[in-house]
């Protein structure tokens, strides 16, 4: 049986299997180019058919903002590869099939689903819209639903829901109205996190934002509007200026305010056993972090957290869990490595590691192998690199990446060498950037351009097994520079999608001042050439 799963909404991605065999994961924009817009493009079919698929059952999930008809026009039109009795699937269930997402990566826990909203759910005229939802994991390989919404204010057939309550995804999202962001980035949550290390606790916002362990029904939720992009409930002039003080105090109030409501709120549902966590929340590293340290379970992060995800989680709940994929989230299309695209204004030359680490050294460089990484991190296969001990490392990746100045750069390091230079107190691996660790005092010199404010690093602990060529380079770095770690950044131009192909690359070397692409899998180095 042959299944393509699209998510048709923000975004959107594609799922396809073969005999129960994932062949692709991938967020469409990555290929149509347009940041969190799903729509299908002439390019993205060509792909889907080039992998000779004949489709037996395509699975459409939407929520109110999609685009479910322009995929079903191009199912009309047969322009997929499709069997003649291939069957349509549309649906609007959501908190599941994140759920079932996080269920690919770890199939042994609970899992509870943060998101700002979801599925619309009617319990005899109990309205709740599900934002936090709490699943069992049945041994038959199913899920019960024990709770929907934040809250339990009415009880059904022991699923606990809450009608007129908020949840922490659509708080954070007030978050973001409050500081200008919401206009310029739909999603622009992580913005509003990254800025909260720069503040400090003030009172009269906690106190509009928890009345009595609860978001405060008499503040937030009598003010709260759908039309969030306008409406603002706190008296000020908020925006991301780094001189604005009061608007670093709200984003680190706001962030408190939400990491001591995830906690009550597992303490609530008495949550004593491993789980992991998937939703758009699970985006939230300090949150992740503060739960990973305060409970004695295990707590994991589905990688794939956000509504990317949904595809995933849609064709794994469809084939009754026997999705069968390969380790770890490097399951986008295989590239063509294509170089003739470079004949004009760029050279290239044989590269060994040791080379390319001489390069790193001293330069922004990319780093493209593989199948794309998917989710919201950058992990060795699309990644822009540098020494992150380099005296002008910022400036000079901010001259390609133009990030805001309270927004830092990650770090990925040697799996082996964690504990020389961090924290290890976080239980889980980091592989995916889906915690923070706190710089050891004593490293803090060399790590200044990979850690926050307050110290601390969204790290990826790399390992030979999982990306050999991208440890290959950081050992080799190692040996040479005495330092196992990199800057790492996504490899893509501001405001647009990570690179997916070597055309994209080429695009992104000729508009900015990257210079130098490694591609390790054919031991090679595009190097543009300079204007006279």
């Amino acid at each position: 049986m042959n299944v393509l799963s699209v998510y048709c909404s923000h975004t959107g991605a594609i799922s396809i299997s073969k005999d129960n065999e994932l062949l692709v994961h991938i967020e469409i924009s990555r290929i149509n180019r347009f940041k969190n817009v799903p729509w299908p493009d002439s390019y993205l079919i060509k792909k889907i058919n080039e992998l000779n698929v004949p489709f037996d059952h395509i699975l459409l999930t939407h929520l109110d903002d999609h685009c479910t008809d322009m995929w079903l026009y191009i199912i009309n039109q047969k322009k997929l590869i499709i069997k003649n009795n291939c069957l349509i699937h549309i649906t609007k269930e959501h908190h599941i099939f994140h759920a079932s997402c996080a269920k690919l990566f770890n199939n042994r826990t609970d899992y509870l689903v943060w998101d700002g909203s979801g599925l619309n759910y009617d319990f005899d005229d109990h309205f709740a819209d599900e934002q936090t939802s709490y699943f069992k994991n049945n041994l038959n390989n199913s899920f019960k639903l024990l709770h929907t919404n934040h809250g339990t204010d009415y009880v059904k057939d022991n699923i606990h829901v809450s009608p007129h309550n908020i949840g922490i995804g659509q708080v954070y999202q007030i978050l973001t109205r409050e500081l200008g962001l919401f206009l310029k980035d739909q999603f622009s949550e992580g913005k509003a996190m990254a800025l909260s290390s720069f503040g400090k606790m003030n009172i009269d916002y906690y106190n509009k934002i928890i009345f009595q362990n609860h978001f405060n029904k008499n503040y937030i939720i009598a003010n709260h509007s759908k039309n969030i992009n306008t409406k603002k409930i706190f008296s000020g002039n908020f925006n991301t200026d780094i001189d604005n003080k009061d608007a670093q105090d709200l984003a680190f109030t706001f962030q408190k305010a939400c990491e001591f409501m995830a906690i009550q709120f597992i303490k609530k549902l008495k949550i004593n056993n491993d789980i992991t966590i998937s939703g758009g929340v699970g985006q939230n590293i300090l949150i992740n972090s503060i739960l990973s340290k305060e409970f004695n379970f295990n707590i994991y992060v589905d990688p794939i957290c956000d509504d990317q995800g949904i595809s995933l989680g849609r064709l794994n709940h469809f084939l009754n869990f026997k999705l069968e994929k390969e380790k770890g989230v490097y399951l986008g299309f295989k590239p063509k490595y294509e170089l003739e695209i470079f004949n004009n204004n760029f050279k290239i030359n044989d590269c060994s590691i040791k080379e390319a680490a001489k390069v790193v050294n001293s330069f922004p460089m990319a780093i493209f192998q593989g199948r794309s990484e998917q989710g919201q991190r950058a992990l060795g296969n699309r990644s822009l690199l540098m020494n992150a001990t380099h005296p002008e490392c910022i400036s000079l990746i901010n001259k390609i990446k133009k990030r805001e100045w309270y927004r830092p750069f990650a770090c990925s390091i040697l799996y082996e060498e964690i504990s020389n230079w961090f924290i290890n107190n976080i239980k889980q691996d980091p592989e995916y950037m889906m915690f923070v660790y706190t710089a050891k005092e004593d490293k803090l010199t060399f790590l200044k351009n990979v850690t926050a404010k307050d110290n601390t690093s969204r790290i990826q602990g790399v390992k030979s097994t999982t990306n050999k060529n991208y440890y290959d380079l950081l050992k080799m770095y190692n040996e040479e520079y005495k330092i196992p770690f990199l800057l790492n950044t996504s490899l893509n131009q501001p405001g647009e999608p990570i690179v997916e192909t070597l055309y994209d690359l080429k695009n992104m070397m000729l508009n900015t001042s990257l210079n130098y692409a490694y591609l390790p899998e054919i031991k090679k180095i595009i190097i543009k050439i300079k204007d006279e």
